[in-house]
């Protein structure tokens, strides 16, 4: 699974919970353009991943060059109560 995601609680709790599925963690640089980004999750063989809102539009300029299944999009201010 990869993880598209800046330095948030959402990355945190995503790579804890992807250990405890017994799954891989493959973190990507949230500083990736398209082509690098691509490239990685393509060497990976990720069928997941997991982005921020404000990533997504990366995942989706470069969706068509790998092999996702799944794509779940969190926004970094969810879950923040004031």
């Amino acid at each position: 699974m990869a993880l598209f995601l800046h330095n948030s609680p959402q990355y945190f709790i995503a790579h804890y919970a992807i250990q405890m599925i017994g799954a891989i963690v493959g973190p990507c640089s949230p500083s990736f353009k398209a082509l690098e980004w691509a490239y990685q999750v393509s060497d990976m063989d990720a069928e997941v991943i997991i982005a921020s809102d404000t990533l997504y539009p990366v995942v989706a300029q470069a969706r068509a060059e790998n092999k996702l299944r799944r794509i779940i999009v969190t926004h970094y201010g969810a879950r923040l109560w004031s």
